[in-house]
């Protein structure tokens, strides 16, 4: 989670992070659950993003495990825009998702 990001939503993601890389599995799954009621387009945004950026493994695949439990339970619209998003072919941070190049990251 890595981003550019305007000081004042910092807290948000950094909460968010602390919450993927720290949180239980039964967390996980009640921020799954959040983000089907209320839809909240910045949170998935962050957590798609952060799936197909450089950041450490644990945060991607946590990140993945929240998506992939909206995704199942969602409306085929918010499914379908969050599938795309993940296998959108256009890099998010200026490099290849899949990129070998660099095994950076960043810091919690």
């Amino acid at each position: 989670m890595c981003r550019i990001v305007d000081p004042a939503h910092a807290p948000e993601v950094q909460g968010l992070a602390a919450l993927l890389v720290y949180g239980t599995a039964a967390t996980r799954r009640r921020l799954a659950a959040r983000l089907l009621r209320t839809g909240e387009p910045s949170e998935i945004a962050m957590l798609t993003s952060t799936v197909r950026s450089r950041d450490p493994w644990q945060l991607r695949a946590r990140s993945l495990e929240v998506l992939g439990m909206v995704v199942g339970s969602a409306d085929r619209e918010t499914a379908e825009r969050i599938l795309l998003a993940l296998l959108s072919q256009e890099p998010v941070d200026g490099t290849a998702p899949h990129s070998d190049s660099s095994r950076g990251g960043c810091p919690i």
